[in-house]
């Protein structure tokens, strides 16, 4: 396999244990441990932009959690650092991934917050203004 599927394949699989780790709280860590050791131990760096489009589909699932993989990863992240073999860079890939997701999430929190706010103000206007027909030209 060359360079290029070497990557995509790693790529692949992280994806498959972030969809896993999004589905359950408190999983095997140990088991999860290993397989992201093994991506990461040769030097391969995820990219902000797979993590981004693969939160914003975990986001619109009622099955996974966003907090589920944070928690997940911080646990992983726990047990690697009392690890004194650790290799450095799976921990500070790992730090970065989960930097990432965590980032990720606070600005779906912003914009669905940001959602409610526009809706509450116009329900209000509906309100104030029952008595009147309001044109909204689009």
């Amino acid at each position: 396999m060359n360079e290029n599927g070497k990557k995509r394949k790693k790529q692949s699989d992280l994806e498959k244990i972030i969809h896993e780790l999004s589905k359950n709280l408190y999983p095997d860590i140990n088991q999860y441990k290993e397989k992201l050791i093994e991506i990461y131990k040769d030097g391969y760096r995820h990219t902000y932009s797979s993590i981004t489009a693969l939160i914003l589909k975990i986001e619109k699932t009622e099955d996974e959690s966003i907090e589920n993989i944070c928690q997940n990863l911080s646990e992983i992240i726990d047990v690697l650092e009392e690890d004194s073999g650790c290799d450095q860079n799976v921990l500070k890939q790992l730090e970065k991934l989960m930097d990432h997701i965590s980032l990720e999430d606070v600005r779906l929190k912003a914009r669905y917050s940001e959602q409610q706010t526009a809706m509450s103000m116009m329900d209000k206007a509906l309100e104030a203004n029952s008595g009147y027909c309001i044109y909204v030209v689009c």
